[in-house]
């Protein structure tokens, strides 16, 4: 993740982006729904993992 915030702080990229993350969120509830397991627990952990990448994202570069 951190070389995708490099890539994202090289190319002028934001690290958020709404649209994508929203999607991915909607993947994880379905696909959990489809195998049993509960939609909201699929959700909190996408949306954890999604804070988490997004710190590794935003220190870009910062250290090099």
């Amino acid at each position: 993740m951190k070389r995708i915030g490099e890539i994202k702080k090289r190319e002028g990229l934001p690290v958020r982006d709404p649209v994508r993350e929203s999607e991915k969120i909607g993947s994880a509830v379905r696909r959990a729904s489809e195998l049993g397991i509960p939609p909201a627990m699929a959700e909190d952990l996408m949306k954890r993992i999604i804070e988490w990448a997004r710190r590794i994202e935003d220190d870009r570069g910062s250290r090099s």
